[in-house]
């Protein structure tokens, strides 16, 4: 049930934001918001196959499973940086 709401609370949020910048901006502004918050709602929407990713990143080797809440906690910081560089421009 957490999931579902998870899911439903972010697929809104990202549809609110794409919906208000297609408004204001129109639909360039809307695709670049789309693209931007991709990584955030993925987070979210798929924490165990992040979670469980197991290769190599700046050329080092993960050989162990991330923690599900790690990528919460990427979700969350793509989405404030996001906020914060958007607020700039």
């Amino acid at each position: 049930m957490l999931t579902f709401v998870n899911r439903t609370l972010s697929l809104l949020v990202y549809l609110a934001y794409i919906t208000t910048g297609f408004t204001h901006g129109g639909g360039a502004v809307a695709l670049k918001l789309a693209i931007g918050f991709l990584l955030p709602v993925a987070c979210i929407w798929f924490p165990e196959p992040l979670g469980d990713y197991t290769g190599i990143i700046r050329g080092r080797a993960i050989s162990w499973l991330s923690v599900i809440r790690y990528w919460f906690a990427v979700a969350d910081c793509a989405t404030i940086l996001k906020e914060i560089h958007g607020a700039d421009h």
